[in-house]
């Protein structure tokens, strides 16, 4: 009897993993069939590599260096082999100021980009420091942007993020205690200024053949007589305004995606 119970039972259970395999198989093909939902997103690749960034349209900026991860695992981590991580020198900046330098680094992501990994909050948290303010912050920049047959200037708003992290032991030979770090998204030709917001946009893609998204971070610093410094929050903030116009600029016209024409392929 209890052997005739549990051939029972286990038909049913495996009768019960069928039928909902079917139904989920079923609902699949309904949605991409009827609804059009593109479940696999195709790579939409950069039109010119970021290793390509033209140094001569970087204005009063210089790259004083360019770094690449080594570490294999490293790499494996961060998902991806389109970044990079420059220390660019603002030319027009005091010399001795801490908006000499701005720490810059951008990655991109296509096809199916299911996560979006390493933001600051996570990464500057883990690697010994803590995080005394963050918040979401809207910067109003002019920007090039394509008008017809010419290229015009533009004022646009670029949703972004900041933090304000501390070492966990301030060490006052080591540099200045706190200091502000910022990043943005470009997801499917839209900012978004944190995580959730660029989750959203790729999720809300259900129709759409193509995804990307990519992360620009970035920070201001100098080193004085063998010390860190960094800017104040409001220093840095008018400091990113500047650059930003700048580096999104390139990117918008040389680098990223053009969105539009890849809807339009769709």
């Amino acid at each position: 009897m209890k052997d005739n119970f549990k051939k029972y039972y286990i038909q049913t259970h495996f009768l019960i993993c069928v039928a909902a395999l079917a139904m989920g198989g079923g609902m699949m093909s309904f949605m991409k069939s009827y609804l059009n939902v593109q479940m696999i997103k195709k790579a939409l690749p950069l039109r010119k590599i970021l290793d390509l960034i033209n140094e001569k349209d970087l204005g009063a900026y210089t790259v004083a260096q360019k770094q690449k991860i080594k570490n294999q695992d490293l790499l494996d981590a961060l998902g991806t082999n389109e970044y990079i991580q420059w220390i660019l020198e603002d030319t027009e900046a005091k010399k001795t100021g801490p908006l000499r330098y701005c720490s810059l680094f951008i990655t991109y992501y296509t096809g199916n980009p299911d996560r979006i990994p390493h933001v600051p909050e996570e990464c500057f948290f883990g690697g010994g420091n803590q995080r005394f303010e963050m918040k979401d912050i809207t910067f109003t920049i002019n920007q090039e942007a394509e008008h017809g047959t010419g290229i015009k200037m533009q004022e646009n708003k670029i949703p972004a993020r900041y933090i304000i992290f501390g070492k966990k032991e301030a060490d006052l030979w080591q540099g200045s205690d706190k200091f502000p770090v910022f990043y943005t998204f470009k997801v499917n030709g839209t900012y978004k200024g944190n995580r959730t917001g660029a989750r959203l946009a790729l999720m809300s893609n259900i129709r759409g053949k193509y995804s990307y998204f990519s992360k620009i971070e970035w920070q201001f610093y100098n080193v004085v007589l063998g010390r860190k410094i960094y800017p104040e929050k409001e220093d840095a903030i008018v400091a990113s305004k500047k650059f930003l116009s700048v580096i999104l600029s390139i990117l918008e016209r040389d680098h990223w995606p053009d969105w539009q024409k890849a809807m339009q392929k769709g």
